[in-house]
């Protein structure tokens, strides 16, 4: 486990291009993807970052 936080934390991501693949992801799914009747909203931010 402590192998896989490491690589999730010091990787060198490019946040943008990781966020933009998540949502191209999302988007292709049926069950995932903005339609007529709605959409599922994620607030991927933590409950300390929506205080500042």
């Amino acid at each position: 486990m402590q192998r896989l936080q490491f690589f999730l934390s010091e990787s060198p991501w490019e946040a943008e291009q990781v966020n933009d693949r998540r949502l191209e992801l999302l988007r292709e799914q049926p069950a995932t993807a903005p339609h007529e009747g709605g959409v599922i909203v994620v607030d991927d931010r933590t409950a300390a970052a929506r205080e500042c």
